[in-house]
């Protein structure tokens, strides 16, 4: 093969191509790793999220049954001042 002046060997371009795509797959692997952990931080997220829905879905069920509780005792109050 005949050398130019901008020109590389075969080698050296074979070489070349192997470390440019271990530099590409590298950083395809970190990439991945970071998808994983952001799916993972978002997983717990999710999970604390339903935890802290469920709990705000029970107290207010609770504050139903209170007000209702009290708008019968204040009913009852009103009746027996008539």
């Amino acid at each position: 093969m005949t050398a130019g002046r901008n020109l590389i060997s075969r080698d050296e371009a074979s070489l070349l191509i192997r470390q440019r795509t271990i530099a590409l797959e590298t950083k395809v692997e970190l990439y991945h790793e970071g998808l994983l952990v952001q799916e993972n931080r978002l997983t717990k997220q999710e999970e604390k999220l339903e935890r802290v829905l469920e709990k705000n879905t029970e107290a207010i069920n609770e504050l139903r049954i209170q007000i209702a509780t009290l708008s019968q005792a204040l009913a009852i109050i009103t009746d027996n001042s008539s």
